[in-house]
């Protein structure tokens, strides 16, 4: 999709440039240097206006070192997200729809997290591309097995193995999202040494 826009967006502006030649140097009989640079102007002015941003919802990545990258991450971390939510109501096992459930909640905390701060998108990598992705698999595989309906020791093993890792996938995105908010933990840290120390100079005054 993205690359037929640019495509589009690039035949528009080569259009747009060519016209802008054609009509100052056929018609109004400009300078052929002229022409060509107020042609190649009207082209790039054209291509970058006509250039669409790069954003996942209101997450605007283009200040960012890559936003391609940027915006692949995301676009695939949403769909894996969702994958969890729409997994949650089929689940029957209780513990299993919990954590997934809370995977959910807090995958969705951090992409509203990155929301807010997407600069940090690149940070958030591991959870974005391994974490959310290894959630997404167990619980789907999970799934596919319980829809089976067959019981047996193997289908058994598994459901129980599924109901001890999905904790440690919890714990693990707990861990990812301190990290992403490491910056805004400290500024609440020092804010509150800073009222201390105030409370305290006007204390002994």
């Amino acid at each position: 999709m993205k690359r037929r826009f640019d495509g589009l967006q690039t035949m528009v502006a080569t259009l747009a440039g060519s016209i802008i030649f054609l009509v100052l140097f056929l018609a109004l009989k400009w300078h052929v240097l002229v022409s060509i640079l107020l042609a190649l102007g009207t082209f790039w002015g054209i291509y970058l206006v006509s250039k669409p941003p790069y954003r996942v919802g209101k997450i605007k990545l283009d200040h960012l070192s890559d936003p391609e990258q940027a915006l692949t991450m995301l676009m695939e971390a949403d769909a894996h997200l969702q994958s969890l939510r729409q997994a949650v109501p089929k689940l029957r096992h209780n513990k299993i729809k919990q954590e997934t459930n809370k995977l959910y909640n807090t995958g969705a905390g951090i992409m509203n997290y990155l929301q807010k701060y997407p600069d940090r998108v690149h940070a958030a990598r591991r959870f974005l591309t391994y974490y959310l992705v290894t959630a997404r698999d167990i619980v789907n595989k999970y799934l596919e097995f319980q829809n089976t309906n067959f019981m047996s020791p193997e289908i058994s093993h598994i459901e129980v193995k599924t109901a001890e890792t999905l904790p440690i996938l919890n714990e693990a995105f707990d861990r990812q999202f301190v990290h992403l908010m490491r910056n805004e933990i400290m500024d609440i840290e020092t804010d509150i040494e800073v009222l201390k120390h105030t409370l305290e100079s006007e204390a002994s005054l």
